[in-house]
């Protein structure tokens, strides 16, 4: 921990809120509570008048690694710690995804479309009772392939521009990367999602049979975060605030909701799968969503100053929540912490045959991955043909590999160009090899 200065040089207070604030939001996305996304408490824990504590996450110590590009990426390591973690201005004012969804939905609200509309979003088929499924029965979720995997097809309306199929295809593989949900493009299958560009952003939930639409109008809708709150309908999932037991975590004010919308506030007979309430999933309508009065419509319990909503993409907990309602198997995870660390199953014993992990490394925008191992021990065969380590710059492992694959005991190391890095582990045979132990800081350094 490193105490900064004034106005006159070095961390300034304005510097130490925003690095609150950014570390409110990584909280928010790590589905924390009300004893730890205070913002405002956060704000008080790092700035004190003009002399602000700053949590140094970078350290320099980064050389025990073996690696074929030490000086270079010694070099980039060892530049001034002031200049490399310089904070960037985040907005924080920037809307979660819901209320970016409604308000682009806002204009659907006079129309016929919006009589088939659940919570704003959620598109209801005339045949679906809406108190029988979507709440979870098996019915309504896709089907489980003998591997394990749950492969959803889908297809994509000629309209999106090619650049607008890869933003919508890169939101697509963090579900594949990180669950046992495996989007593949659609063939001959009969029931399938329909990716559309129709007005609004909405989803038909969860598996209906048959093509089933969801809309993604263009440009408005075409954000990672609302891509993937819409495919969480598909696959099953509904707004987090209508859980059957959210009155022990939130407070509804219907006072100040618009007159008529009132319905999207109401619970719903859910399934909750044992999971805790998420402040910040994908899911969650934001404080003002359809207020009158510029007057809150949810406030947490029993802190309403908790942070609700989500603006980046998926929470943890909304990972763990998918691969508990499909029973998910894969040894995934996704990372969103200022750093942490990871290793292969039963490490420091030997790893097991027919592994299949990835780990989704993601920093907040503008900063990088720094990612080395402490131990690293992958069954060698030629080429690494059998057990290995791939890392990709990105969320899929379709990309081309920034670095592997790899095994022995040369541990690789490794800097993202981007926010996010994908760490993929497989196994074919193993009986001695221990697997690795990794750990990983995020940066803003310059490349």
């Amino acid at each position: 921990v490193g105490r900064g200065r004034g106005q006159g040089g070095g961390w300034s207070r304005a510097a130490a809120a925003v690095e609150a604030e950014r570390l409110a939001l990584v909280l928010r996305r790590s589905g924390g509570h009300s004893d730890t996304v205070n913002t405002e408490r956060v704000r008080r824990q790092h700035c004190q008048k003009m002399d602000c504590i700053i949590p140094v996450i970078l350290t320099l110590n980064i050389i025990s690694i073996s690696w074929s590009n030490l000086q270079v990426v010694g070099d980039l390591l060892g530049a001034n710690l002031e200049d490399s973690m310089k904070l960037e201005d985040m907005d924080s004012n920037e809307p979660d995804v819901v209320t970016r969804i409604m308000e682009v939905n806002k204009h659907l609200m006079n129309t016929t479309a919006w009589k088939d509309m659940l919570g704003g979003d959620m598109k209801v088929p005339s045949q679906r009772s809406t108190l029988k499924c979507p709440y979870f029965p098996s019915s309504c979720l896709w089907p489980h392939s003998i591997d394990g995997n749950v492969y959803i097809p889908y297809s994509l309306e000629q309209s999106f521009s090619e650049s607008q199929k890869k933003t919508i295809i890169a939101a697509l593989s963090e579900f594949n990367s990180l669950t046992c949900i495996k989007f593949k493009r659609r063939k001959y299958e009969y029931s399938y999602i329909r990716i559309t560009a129709q007005q609004g952003c909405w989803a038909a939930i969860g598996r209906i049979g048959g093509p089933q639409p969801l809309s993604l109008e263009i440009p408005s809708c075409l954000w990672q975060g609302v891509i993937q709150h819409e495919l969480m309908h598909s696959i099953g999932f509904i707004h987090e605030h209508c859980r059957n037991d959210r009155d022990q975590y939130v407070t509804v004010h219907l006072e100040n909701v618009v007159s008529g919308m009132e319905f999207n506030f109401e619970k719903m007979d859910s399934n909750n799968l044992g999971m805790k309430y998420d402040y910040g999933s994908l899911m969650h309508y934001g404080r003002y969503l359809f207020s009158k009065n510029s007057l809150p419509t949810i406030l947490p319990k029993p802190n309403p100053d908790t942070i609700i909503g989500q603006i980046y993409g998926f929470s943890v907990n909304d990972i763990n929540k998918i691969r508990k309602l499909y029973n998910c198997k894969k040894c995934s995870e996704l990372l969103v912490h200022d750093f942490g660390s990871f290793t292969t199953p039963n490490y420091p014993e030997p790893y097991p045959s027919h592994a299949d992990c990835q780990w989704v490394i993601q920093a907040p925008a503008k900063y990088k991955v720094l990612l080395e191992f402490d131990s690293f021990h992958i069954r060698k065969m030629w080429h690494c043909t059998s057990d290995s380590v791939t890392i990709y710059d990105g969320t899929s492992s379709k990309l081309k590999p920034l670095k592997g694959p790899v095994c022995g005991r040369l541990a690789p190391a490794v800097v993202s160009s981007n926010s996010i890095l994908l760490v993929a582990f497989s196994s074919f045979k193993n009986k001695d090899a221990k697997g690795f132990s990794a750990k990983y800081q995020f940066g803003n350094v310059s490349s």
